[in-house]
């Protein structure tokens, strides 16, 4: 259902998610009447974006807004220059998402069926094959992920909003389980996907009580670029797959460092190459890839 009308279209432009009606006198004449809030007719009425009503010839943000709160007009006349002004802008929006979209969908196909190979231009950054496995992608609905109480930081941040798509997933390595809750943008790749991850191994970590686990998820939510910055243009038809292969990368390196310290148990082997499991006060682990030698992986 990424590409159903609903998805595809909405946030085409920023803030316009079609929540509320573009001509704002509406829900002072829906308060003056005792009627609900605009929202609760969209199923009836249909989506309101802004953008739809300038390709119209319908601007209601322009300069008669101010009549219509006064009441001196009912209604906004539509003119041709509105409209002539906004197509070209608005098929342009809409071949990118829909470019943009199709390339989502391959990747969440193939990472629905745990396939997380990479193009062959961005395997040099992971060049250890992860000892983790990825299972249980499923879609959640936003109030399904609001019900996870470690989510609650994004989403009284607002880094995250009901225009999201949402996925839960597990990636696993013996007897460690990471839960992934990802929030991928409307506007994906331009935005990058916020990941919530919390870990069930010796005990639940997550953000709020684990420094390894909170770097985690820096590494996913901050650096993600590292993972694309040379690829030129159409990087983002890989950054899905790339970021969950940096993901078990993570997972691996955090249960390596844990053994290297006497934490883990003996399942968890050594593969990869770093020089100190943990640094500093905070512990910090080797999510970072150098390519030195081979590639090692270092602190930040």
């Amino acid at each position: 259902d990424l590409i159903a009308p609903s998805k595809l279209l909405s946030g085409l432009f920023a803030h316009d998610l079609g929540l509320d009606s573009p001509n704002v006198a509406n829900n002072y004449q829906l308060q003056h009447l005792g009627l609900n809030c605009f929202s609760s007719y969209i199923s009836e009425l249909g989506v309101p974006y802004i953008w739809v009503q300038r390709v119209a010839g319908l601007d209601f943000m322009g300069a008669r807004t101010a009549e219509i709160m006064d009441g001196k007009s009912d209604s906004v006349e539509p003119k041709t220059s509105v409209s002539q002004a906004s197509v070209e802008s608005v098929m342009r929006a809409v071949r990118q998402r829909l470019k943009a979209r199709i390339a989502l969908c391959k990747q969440v196909q193939a990472l629905e069926n745990g396939s997380v190979v990479l193009p062959h231009n961005q395997r040099s950054l992971f060049p250890c094959k992860s000892s983790s496995s990825l299972s249980g992608w499923q879609r959640l609905t936003w109030e399904e992920y609001q019900a996870y109480p470690h989510t609650q930081p994004f989403v009284r941040e607002e880094a995250v909003g009901r225009g999201d798509i949402f996925y839960s997933m597990v990636v696993s390595r013996g007897t460690a389980k990471l839960l992934v809750l990802l929030a991928v943008k409307c506007d994906y790749p331009c935005t990058p996907s916020v990941y919530c991850l919390h870990l069930n191994w010796n005990g639940e970590h997550h953000a709020g009580n684990n420094d390894a686990v909170r770097d985690m998820e820096r590494e996913m939510n901050v650096y993600w670029m590292e993972l694309v910055k040379d690829l030129g243009h159409g990087w983002g038809s890989s950054l899905l797959v790339a970021q969950m292969n940096k993901l078990m990368s993570c997972l691996d390196l955090y249960l390596e460092a844990a053994g290297s310290t006497g934490i883990a148990p003996a399942e968890f082997s050594r593969e990869r190459i770093f020089f100190k499991p943990v640094r500093g006060r905070n512990r910090c682990r080797p999510y970072k890839f150098l390519h030195v030698s081979g590639g090692i992986f270092t602190q930040r």
